[in-house]
């Protein structure tokens, strides 16, 4: 699942989606580099919930090679 949309809702999106994602889905959220503040609440539920193995990956916005920026990669674990 590839999360990029209003930042403020991707724990909502992910959420609503979670009866659909099996053991070992892989959700991908977009741009928590710059908008981290923006989603604290979809990084918690990922990071620290024991619901998923995330990690962060740093990388450049794209079209930019001077913004850094980020991508969560979850795998679902239970």
């Amino acid at each position: 699942m590839f999360i990029d949309a209003t930042k403020e809702e991707y724990l909502g999106y992910l959420k609503r989606a979670e009866k659909y994602l099996a053991k070992g889905a892989v959700v991908i959220a977009d741009n928590v580099g710059i908008y981290e503040n923006q989603m604290l609440d979809f990084l918690e539920y990922v990071r620290n919930q024991g619901r998923y193995k995330s990690q962060t990956i740093e990388t450049t916005l794209e079209f930019t090679d001077d913004v850094s920026d980020a991508i969560e990669l979850s795998i679902r674990i239970v």
